[in-house]
């Protein structure tokens, strides 16, 4: 992928996680696995583009991985 894109991306990411990041966190039952999973993604993603040390590949990896845990968790409650 393009630096600039994931550049933007990452940017993106950064102010929409800020954002959905508490209402997401409003929604999440702690007690069920793959909802503690998404959140520890969500946090470790804000944490790490918080500190300006992301690279590209891992900003990456980390919005495939929060995609694939929120997909995972509205299929399994059947809104997806």
């Amino acid at each position: 992928m393009d630096a600039l894109l994931i550049s933007v991306i990452s940017a993106c990411t950064a102010l929409v996680a800020s954002i959905a990041g508490p209402l997401v966190t409003l929604t999440i039952n702690p007690l069920e696995p793959d909802h503690q999973r998404l959140y520890e993604a969500i946090d470790a993603a804000l944490k790490r583009l918080k500190s300006n040390d992301a690279a590209d590949a891992e900003t990456e990896a980390d919005i495939e991985t929060i995609t694939a845990l929120a997909q995972a968790i509205l299929n399994a409650s059947g809104c997806a």
